[in-house]
């Protein structure tokens, strides 16, 4: 079979990519970003966990984005999983790994998870086209949200609604500096 018919006979039995209406929804533009991005980047190294307070702002900007948390795209072990026999675990265990095996970013670095997030929709890059901090943080959230499987996308117009009230007022402040001089 020649290489053509191969790729054509590939093509078919690969699903389509999800195709999303409009641009993505930028993630700096929606509202708490910015101040999220900054606490990160003066208060977090990037190892352990979240410092008090700023796990509360993540949580927080993941419910108000997604409407879901972290903690419910995680597998719930059962409260005997402990007591139970080894075998019985090993099941569970591996209900566990199939869980997490829907989540593709999962494995991904951040510069991957960005790239895969924008293809659904998400634009998780900074101006500087670096991932946002907070991707980390949030990937899995994001993920969940795009497919359908929990959760909710951000509003497209509510963003931009947010971006061009954000530039209007930045124009404003301008203005009045420049009239003050």
């Amino acid at each position: 079979m020649p290489m053509k018919a191969r790729y054509a006979e590939w093509a078919k039995l690969t699903p389509a990519p999800a195709i999303h209406q409009g641009p993505p929804v930028r993630i700096r533009d929606l509202p708490g970003a910015t101040e999220l991005e900054r606490n990160l980047l003066l208060r977090y190294s990037g190892r352990g966990n979240l410092p008090f307070g700023l796990d509360e702002m993540m949580d927080d900007f993941s419910k108000a984005t997604f409407g879901i948390l972290l903690s419910d795209t995680e597998f719930v072990f059962p409260d005997d999983f402990q007591s139970l026999l080894p075998w019985e675990r090993w099941d569970i265990e591996n209900q566990r790994d199939v869980h997490d095996e829907q989540y593709a970013t999962l494995t991904m670095d951040d510069f991957q998870a960005a790239e895969f997030l924008l293809g659904e929709g998400l634009d998780f890059y900074d101006e500087r086209k670096n991932p946002l901090r907070c991707l980390r943080h949030l990937k899995r959230q994001a993920e969940a949200a795009a497919k359908g499987s929990l959760g909710k996308m951000p509003d497209r117009a509510v963003v931009g609604l947010e971006r061009w009230a954000s530039t209007l007022e930045a124009d404003a402040k301008a203005h009045m500096a420049k009239k003050h001089r």
